[in-house]
């Protein structure tokens, strides 16, 4: 007897090829049933690939007033997976990925390298020129070079030191620092963060306030108000509206209003589990999400800071003093003690050491190299150096404020839903720094004036100094939503006993063919 063939036995890449090819045609906004209309395909097989598709093409979704989802591709049906440039950007992203996490350590090494070697060159320069000042003092005087030789090793071996202490004090030898391990940052980790801060800081913050979110709404049967998001997630009004649009989009999502009519969000799709697991979850709480951390300026210790800051100071000092000596060529001053010509040790006489030191070596023009390699290069760095983080902790302190202003909203929103029948704005402090912006007493008042000229709230001022809000038209809706969510019937979205286990054994053969007959 012939098989009839069962709708989900299917060759999926021939169904994905015949709905590309029908999304190319249409070039339009499609349902489920336009796309089924263009194929001949049977709807589950449109619905189970319909996914990959969007997935693959980066395909987009809306939904429509009857609750119908709309399937679009914005970016035209270009493969993300196949072809040869999907392939190259997938090469050249992995390259790039490898490439920048070379280049950011040599980054950072090139800033120690940049920082401290000119510093230990300049120091390098100023302690030979008064070793050669010196040792020539010493042979117009009768000498013997073993005196100044010995001066000359002393000055070099404390020079050495110093750079060594340097080098331990900045985290790379023994010294310890908070929270990075037994021997603290590397040096040149510690220079990278003067520059340019701290990477990471709130890392992974928005996927937790999303999982937050959806944890309540799935405890909420489903339900959420624009209010409760403004709570858990600290945005403003126009912000909180901007989430709600992409949650919609993403967790399919409707706008509803009640019979009362108050304004709520609706997502079925995620109440589609265990029906004692949705009832579980229903005992999820309204509360505020985490704090988002205020940015440092960087996590290094204050004595890292303050040599990492000295280190350039000295090396802008030296390289505009070289830069502005190899611009006016000074002549060099000598003067004869005991029938000996020596160089005058005035402001300039390290400068003419260097010159001289160059010259003897057979370089033709010794000012342009000191312009070029003692001037202009350490100068262009170490004015970065001090003005990227001077930039840096500008914005930093913006976004800081911002941040600040977010964490005491996420305060103030859950007071009002939880006073919506009188709330004193004295009543609404904040709780360290992370919550504590500037004027926060002015800004507590500000957001509830503009809260209460939206939701229609009432202000009683009770002294100079003192004012109650009250928000009837919240205190209505609390109530309200909460009858809307009773009259959820979970039962409607129960997945039901289980039909299939891809862990199972399959049948034999002959186990099938008696299905079938």
């Amino acid at each position: 007897m012939t098989q009839s063939k069962k709708v989900y036995d299917y060759n999926k890449t021939h169904v994905k090829n015949k709905l590309v090819a029908a999304l190319k045609k249409r070039r339009q906004e499609s349902t489920v049933a336009d796309l089924m209309s263009e194929t001949g395909l049977p709807k589950y097989q449109v619905e189970d690939t319909i996914r990959e598709v969007a997935d693959e093409y980066q395909g987009h979704l809306r939904a429509t007033e009857s609750g119908e989802i709309l399937y679009y591709f914005p970016s035209g049906m270009r493969s993300s997976r196949r072809g040869f440039a999907a392939g190259t950007r997938r090469l050249l992203g992995r390259l790039a990925r490898a490439a920048g996490k070379v280049l950011a350590t040599l980054f950072k090494v090139w800033i120690v390298v940049m920082l401290v070697g000119y510093f230990v060159l300049f120091v390098a320069l100023l302690v030979l020129s008064i070793v050669a000042s010196v040792a020539a003092s010493a042979a117009s005087r009768g000498r013997s070079a073993r005196g100044g030789g010995i001066f000359s090793f002393y000055l070099a071996m404390r020079a050495f030191q110093l750079f060594a202490w340097i080098w331990l004090t900045s985290g790379t030898g023994s010294y310890r620092q908070r929270g990075y391990g037994k021997r603290g940052r590397r040096l040149h980790k510690s220079a990278f963060a003067y520059v340019f801060g701290e990477e990471g800081v709130n890392r992974g913050y928005e996927e937790r306030e999303r999982a937050h979110i959806l944890r309540f709404i799935r405890g909420r049967r489903g339900v959420v108000t624009m209010d409760e998001l403004k709570t858990m997630t600290g945005r403003d009004e126009e912000e909180a509206q901007m989430l709600v649009n992409r949650l919609l989009l993403e967790w399919e999502g409707e706008p509803q209003v009640t019979d009362q009519g108050s304004l709520v969000f609706f997502f079925p799709s995620l109440l589609k589990s265990r029906t004692e697991e949705i009832q579980r979850a229903e005992q999820v709480p309204l509360m505020m999400h985490e704090k988002r951390r205020i940015i440092p300026f960087n996590n290094n210790p204050r004595r890292t800071n303050r040599w990492l800051t000295f280190f350039n100071g000295f090396n802008i000092l030296f390289s505009s003093y070289f830069l502005y000596l190899g611009l006016t060529n000074p002549e060099p001053v000598f003067y004869v003690i005991r029938g000996v010509e020596r160089l005058k040790m005035d402001l300039a006489f390290v400068y003419h050491y260097v010159h001289g030191f160059l010259a003897s070596t057979g370089v033709e023009s010794p000012e342009r190299l000191v312009i070029i390699v003692l001037g202009i290069v350490p100068l262009a760095f170490s004015v970065f150096f001090y003005l990227i983080p001077w930039v840096r902790r500008r914005i930093q302190r913006r976004e800081n404020e911002r941040i600040r202003q977010e964490n005491l909203r996420k305060k103030l929103y859950f007071q009002v839903l939880g006073n919506a029948d009188g709330l004193d704005a004295e009543s609404v402090r904040p709780a360290g720094d992370e919550e504590t912006p500037k004027s926060w007493q002015q800004f507590v008042r500000k957001t509830l004036d503009r809260l209460a000229a939206l939701r229609g709230g009432e202000v009683e001022q009770k002294g100079k100094e003192r004012f109650v809000y009250r928000f009837p038209e919240i205190e209505r809706e609390l109530r309200d939503v909460e009858q809307y969510r009773a009259g959820i019937d979970l039962s409607r979205y129960q997945v039901g006993a289980t039909v299939f286990d891809s862990g199972a054994e399959a049948p034999d053969a002959a186990g099938r063919e008696a299905a079938d007959e």
